[in-house]
């Protein structure tokens, strides 16, 4: 997501190829989840890892995860986003909040933060 010119531009990537998935990411201002069902979004854990904050609907363990946002509507997705493209202390302080937590890295520990989620296997990324 970009602003330029008072204009946001969305790129939306539908089965991109997994291989370079992490370099889209990384190259995002902001990632948007907007999945009813999911357990253990990795794609928000890939954003975590690369300092991007995110803006997700409730799946899975999502709401446990600092760095972004999640929303129960439409338009609180679209508010959420807007004050995530202009107001930068905000967007610094959820990137911060998901680097020093990076699940990415912690996958191993996760139990010992979340023992609720035992049942969920670990998970190699990048």
């Amino acid at each position: 997501l970009g602003s330029k010119a008072n204009k946001k531009t969305i790129h939306y990537l539908v089965n991109a190829p997994r291989e370079e998935t992490e370099e889209y990411i990384k190259n995002a201002y902001i990632i948007v989840n907007g999945s009813k069902t999911e357990k253990y979004p990795v794609t928000i854990c890939e954003a975590m890892k690369a300092g991007v904050p995110y803006v997700s609907t409730d799946v899975g363990i999502v709401k446990y995860l600092p760095g972004g946002y999640v929303v129960k509507s439409e338009k609180e997705m679209a508010e959420k986003i807007d004050v995530l493209t202009t107001d930068a202390e905000v967007y610094r302080s959820l990137v911060q909040a998901g680097e020093e937590y990076d699940v990415c890295q912690k996958s191993r520990t996760r139990n010992k933060h979340f023992p609720h989620l035992h049942s969920i296997q670990s998970h190699t990324l990048y």
